[in-house]
């Protein structure tokens, strides 16, 4: 079966500065055996990484069974896609796979003639490779019950209240990659709100999961609320409504509040707040999900800013 996805998409969705003259960007991907290797340094964007350390950036702490690694061929000519259009296309992509199902994208980028690109907003520099969110043994801590259960017997861990439900809903809907449905589906998706998810994951990646979580709440929340089109009245009452008749679960709504009082105290306090434990992250993995489900209802029936206001909306979908 063949493997290649196209895309065709104007790159002024990609970039910083649009270009008054601008054809369709066209290219397709596929997905091999991870190959890139170098006998040189890096030196992008003011950074440079060492040739011993090229390994670590594009591997990061995933399992090397698990390595594969994107290929893209540009239909247009070369020269017209310049460095930072390249960048931008792997952050597109990270946000475009990851509505399918869990994937990496390294921050190391070949171009056509074998030079190798960093993108610094792919990578954390404290922990370089440190995508945490998405990292897969610890979706399967999360998600195995029998590990949550020996390991809180054990250790002396505090477990969030909301965890439980929120972990019900990971198991039931966390899964690989599939991509017959990238093939299927990808090149039907927004090119500018999915870019807008690629920014949200980078800046995921780019901040220290140790230290705070909240900001990434906040980023996720107001996510969220862009895409369910909350624009204006009781946004926090609503959020709650529409996660809670998204997940079709009503034990949400509350959670759904919590998340968003979150996000308004740090927003209100400018006061930081580190997670007491791993399992706090479940509350990102669910924004996550969150996302991920809004995303592939669109793709069948426009969301609207009715959308998701009553239990019965999208019952048929």
């Amino acid at each position: 079966m063949d493997s290649t996805v196209p895309f065709a998409l104007d790159p002024n969705a990609l970039r910083q500065v649009p270009n008054k003259k601008s054809e369709v960007l066209k290219f397709n991907v596929r997905i091999e055996a991870l190959s890139i290797a170098s006998d040189k340094d890096i030196e992008h964007g003011g950074i440079i990484i060492p040739k011993n350390a090229l390994s670590y950036f594009i591997r990061g702490r995933g399992n090397d069974e698990l390595q594969r690694q994107l290929v893209i061929e540009v239909e247009n000519d070369e020269e017209e896609v310049e460095k930072e259009l390249r960048i931008s296309l792997g952050m597109f992509l990270l946000a475009a796979f990851n509505v399918f199902g869990y994937i990496r994208v390294s921050p190391i980028v070949m171009n056509s003639t074998g030079e190798l690109l960093f993108n610094s907003r792919l990578t954390n520099l404290i922990n370089p490779g440190q995508d945490w969110f998405c990292v897969h043994y610890i979706l399967q801590f999360s998600m195995n019950k029998k590990l949550f259960d020996e390991g809180t017997a054990l250790l002396p861990m505090h477990v969030p209240s909301d965890y439980e439900v929120l972990n019900e809903h990971l198991y039931n809907y966390a899964v690989p990659l599939d991509w017959s449905l990238v093939k299927d589906r990808a090149a039907k998706l927004d090119t500018e709100r999915v870019f807008a998810f690629g920014k949200v994951l980078s800046e995921l990646i780019r901040q220290q999961p140790g230290i705070d979580y909240v900001p990434m709440i906040g980023i996720l929340t107001a996510f969220i609320e862009g895409l369910l089109k909350i624009s204006s009245g009781e946004n926090r009452y609503k959020f709650s409504v529409k996660l809670s008749n998204l997940f079709e679960d009503t034990r949400i709504a509350s959670i759904a509040k919590k998340l968003y009082d979150s996000r308004s105290s740090f927003f209100h306090s400018a006061m930081f707040k580190s997670p007491d434990s791993i399992f706090e992250f479940a509350r990102i993995e669910f924004l996550l999900l969150a996302i991920r489900k809004i995303f592939l209802i669109d793709l069948e029936r426009p969301i609207t800013k009715d959308s998701f206001d009553f239990p019965q909306a999208f019952k048929n979908k």
